[in-house]
């Protein structure tokens, strides 16, 4: 059960393997087909059996470093037991190459000639089934075959079945830390952005509530639906807590949500209007990707002008990037507006998640300030 469970990444090792060591094999035979110029039945069959256990074992060598890798932790225990299993796996194929492959795969009993009961010439193994081509010509040269050799040939496992074992143990190693550096590398990504979600849900209640506090003795009742509003933004902001990303029309309805709380507070002073084809909608942004930006634009651009302003929210395809702009009349922006909790955490979030293939950057152009965001779009129309 240590090696067989789960069986189906086995069974896809196991198909890899024997389409990769038949490549091998096939390239072997060719070089010897082409260099000696013997014919394919020769060399093709004798390759592909010498690689034979190789197809077979190198899933399980995997299989053993993935369970129990050479690393920090585990050496002491892992080192004796993978060469211990390296010094069974070279043995094993040497003798497989050596020893077991000619024997099973030789001619049957040689048939006897009429005329003086000697052994037929052509009752020798076929070329190539037998043995490999180098050990043939070391009979014919009056050498000794691969029967009439020692058990152990200490040369063979050094040059041969050793540099190829350390060779697939090496790769297994290899992967599987390439692995675990792509997992870690994800999993310090992930807490990044949770770490910059926090800094931004505590920033938006922070201010949602100064809100609501000044309005408390002015005006209770717009106090109250202020309250009724931010409980249903802090429901929507709770739903979405374990989603690093959202479509861009749940986006939008949360930016909504508090562009309608702040229209409460400001009344007429405050305008907004949201324009996103509904091809665009089901595109997939950061969570809390916008309201840091609007929320931005109500305290930075229209709350200190007197006579407020309008808020636009616009989102177009530029390409295969989606782009997205929050724009503001107000008052303009000054070279500290990008320093800020929302706007700091908000490019960092983009950075973290896309790299280089979102931005956000900040226009300034005929009383307008826009905000323009640029990321990978993900819409499906």
């Amino acid at each position: 059960m240590f090696f067989f469970k789960p069986i189906r990444p086995l069974l896809f090792g196991w198909l890899l393997s024997f389409a990769g060591w038949s490549l091998v094999g096939l390239a072997m035979a060719t070089q010897g087909v082409v260099s000696r110029g013997d014919p394919w039945s020769a060399h093709l069959a004798p390759s592909l059996r010498t690689w034979l256990p190789w197809a077979i074992l190198t899933p399980l060598i995997f299989r053993l470093v993935a369970r129990l890798p050479i690393d920090r932790e585990r050496w002491k225990l892992a080192l004796p037991m993978h060469l211990a299993v390296g010094f069974c796996v070279v043995l094993s194929i040497h003798s497989w190459r050596d020893h077991i492959a000619p024997i099973i795969f030789s001619a049957g009993p040689p048939p006897r000639s009429a005329g003086d009961g000697r052994r037929d010439r052509g009752s020798e193994a076929p070329r190539g089934w037998g043995e490999p081509s180098g050990e043939r010509a070391g009979r014919r040269a009056g050498g000794r075959g691969p029967r009439d050799r020692g058990f152990f040939n200490l040369l063979g496992l050094v040059t041969r079945e050793a540099p190829i074992y350390l060779m697939i143990f090496a790769g297994a190693h290899a992967l599987l830390f390439y692995r675990r550096n792509q997992e870690a590398a994800a999993h310090l990504a992930r807490a990044q952005l949770d770490v910059l979600r926090m800094q931004l849900q505590p920033h938006f209640l922070f201010n949602s509530l100064n809100t609501i506090s000044n309005l408390v003795h002015e005006d209770p009742n717009k106090a109250e639906e202020l309250i009724g509003s931010l409980s249903e933004l802090l429901r929507s902001c709770l739903d979405s807590a374990e989603r690093r990303e959202i479509p861009l029309a749940d986006e939008i309805e949360f930016v909504t949500s508090y562009l309608s709380l702040m229209h409460a507070r400001f009344a007429d002073r405050l305008r907004y209007k949201i324009d996103v084809p509904a091809g665009l909608r089901s595109a997939l942004v950061p969570t809390m990707l916008l309201q840091p930006i609007v929320e931005n634009a109500v305290e930075h651009g229209l709350r200190p002008k007197p006579g407020g302003g309008t808020i636009n929210v616009r989102a177009a395809r530029d390409g295969d990037r989606l782009r997205i702009e929050v724009s503001d009349d107000g008052i303009g922006i000054d070279d500290q507006i990008e320093e800020g909790i929302g706007i700091g955490a908000t490019r960092r979030r983009l950075e973290s998640h896309y790299g280089q293939r979102a931005s956000l950057s900040f226009e300034r152009r005929r009383g307008t300030t826009t905000a323009v965001i640029t990321l990978p779009d993900t819409s499906t129309q």
